[in-house]
């Protein structure tokens, strides 16, 4: 069984380590290093899961971690959220994780106020990029490395 639960603040250790590992075994669908982030302090992670506006999720299957979204607001875009940091583990891909990431991602945009998701995929992801048409996301705007797909929220 999949569940999905926002973080708190006081989780802040957790959320470190399911970035950096997705960093670590992913680092071409980012657009961090895991070398910047790894050597940020406590405060950074804690300060990340304190606002208001951004909704951090983890996905667990049985007692793992196995993947992660966060929801916040979309720069320059009036009642937009994007979907940022989405990452499932290998070893959890093609078991309903990015779908059940999926939902929640789209129910903490709706409770957010938000009328439209946003998010950024590199041209190389093509399980990601299917997922995301898959839950009714479409191309608005592409640049050489990553298409911006965009949906319409239900209210």
């Amino acid at each position: 069984m999949i569940e999905v639960i926002p973080l708190q603040s006081d989780a802040w250790r957790r959320y470190r380590t399911l970035r950096l590992a997705a960093l670590r075994t992913d680092p071409q669908a980012f657009g961090s290093r895991y070398a910047d982030e790894q050597a940020r302090p406590a405060t950074f992670w804690q300060e990340r899961l304190q606002r208001s506006s951004v909704v951090t999720l983890v996905a667990r299957r049985g007692e793992v971690d196995v993947g992660l979204a966060v929801v916040a607001p979309w720069p320059a875009e009036e009642d937009a959220c994007g979907l940022f940091s989405m990452w499932v583990s290998a070893e959890a891909r093609g078991h309903g994780v990015g779908d059940a990431l999926m939902q929640a991602a789209l129910a903490a945009a709706a409770a957010l106020g938000c009328e439209r998701m946003l998010l950024d995929v590199h041209h190389h992801n093509t399980h990601a990029r299917a997922l995301y048409e898959r839950w009714g996301f479409a191309w608005v705007r592409e640049t050489e490395e990553e298409r911006t797909l965009a949906r319409t929220l239900s209210r």
